[in-house]
Parts: C-alpha cells; structure tokens; sequence
C-alpha cells in the first residue's frame, strides 16, 4: 500500500485537503473503501468498524484531473526552483542530500 497527499501546496495539490491510497491487495482495497464512508459491509446495512466520511468530493476530483496533464510540467518547474535555491545556499548553509536515482517533487 502506498499514499499520496493533495495537499494544497504540493504539485498534485486540490483547492481542499486530500489523498488517496492505492493497493494490489483487494481485501486491504475492500477494507478501506468501507472505512472511508463510515464503515458498511458490503450491502450498507450494518457497521463492521469505526470509519470516517473522507471521500474526496467531485469539486476537488475535478480540479485534479485538470491538474494531471501539468503535473509533468509543474515537477520540472519546482526542481529548477530548487536548483536555483540550492546554488544560491551552496555555502551558506548545509543543505539534504538528493540522491541521483531519485526525482524530487
């Protein structure tokens, strides 16, 4: 199982907070489609365990369909920012490693 943040200020980021889970596992799949809507078995008649209402309303779906076709775009962007900054703190200040294998968003 992995997570992604939409937080606001991130490069996939919607005008609200959101995320999203993804996973191979179907029953982990089932488990957590169940908690994010206040946790109904499979028919919505009884609930198995403690949920929350944390779907990600069609405003904000939206906005981040829109925001996929730049995302590529907005990466680069944010990495040549990045590289401004860490030329201009180069001796001044000790900054993270970035490692060569990986692509900082």
């Amino acid at each position: 199982m992995t997570t992604t943040s939409f937080f606001p200020s991130g490069p996939s980021g919607a005008y609200s907070d959101g995320g999203a889970v993804f996973t191979g596992d179907r029953g982990l799949a089932e488990k957590l489609r169940s908690l994010r809507q206040h946790g109904p078995d499979k028919n919505k008649l009884n609930g198995l365990r403690i949920g929350l209402n944390s779907r990600l309303d069609t405003f904000q779906a939206a906005v981040l369909l829109c925001k996929l076709d730049l995302l590529a775009g907005e990466i680069t962007q944010r990495n040549g920012i990045a590289g401004t900054y860490k030329h201009l703190l180069c001796g001044v200040t000790v900054l993270p490693p970035t490692r060569e294998d990986v692509r900082p968003t």
